[in-house]
């Protein structure tokens, strides 16, 4: 409807003259200040397909990318927190990415610091595994659940396979020297 209502006017320096973006109509304004915000989102946008851009321009609130291998999801999360953090003025403290391996969080991060190179940053960007993520939350405020869960502590600890082996070894040996006594 947007593009029906400018479709006809051509003037360039009107001021509800279309400034196209890919599937993206905004219209320009009459402040270069507004101008430049324009053209920093759609560096932002650029190389992406609309599905992607459309995730990375929506700055309100959530957002769950369920996509394939290889579809761009890492893309479209870094590029959204680096539009979020530099054009918003967002700091990175309060955004957060999670993923579910360690290596898609190294690289999204090294992606996001990469986007917002020359940036001043009052703190790294928050990108997480869920399980680093959730760990830190148990830590920092597990103390709530202490309260409905007798015994838990923050400063548990996470056996990882390895650890689980070795733990069972132990315990068998031990049950096997107590039996032998």
């Amino acid at each position: 409807m947007l593009n029906q209502l400018t479709s006809n006017i051509q003037d360039p320096t009107h001021p509800l003259f279309p400034a196209c973006y890919h599937s993206y109509c905004i219209s320009r304004s009459a402040s270069p200040k507004a101008d430049e915000a324009i053209q920093q989102i759609m560096d932002f946008l650029q190389g992406l397909n609309p599905q992607q851009r459309e995730a990375v321009a929506k700055t309100e609130g959530p957002l769950l990318i369920l996509a394939g291998a290889g579809s761009g999801k890492t893309r479209v999360i870094t590029h959204r927190v680096a539009h979020i953090v530099q054009d918003l003025g967002v700091p990175p403290s309060a955004v957060l990415a999670v993923t579910f391996t360690n290596k898609a969080a190294e690289e999204m991060r090294n992606r996001v610091t990469s986007l917002l190179d020359g940036v001043e940053l009052s703190s790294a960007p928050n990108v997480f595994t869920f399980h680093s993520f959730c760990v830190r939350l148990l830590r920092r405020d597990g103390e709530a659940l202490a309260q409905i869960r007798p015994g838990f502590k923050r400063n548990f600890i996470i056996y990882d396979q390895e650890d689980q082996v070795a733990l069972i070894k132990s315990a068998y040996r031990h049950l096997d020297s107590t039996r032998s006594s």
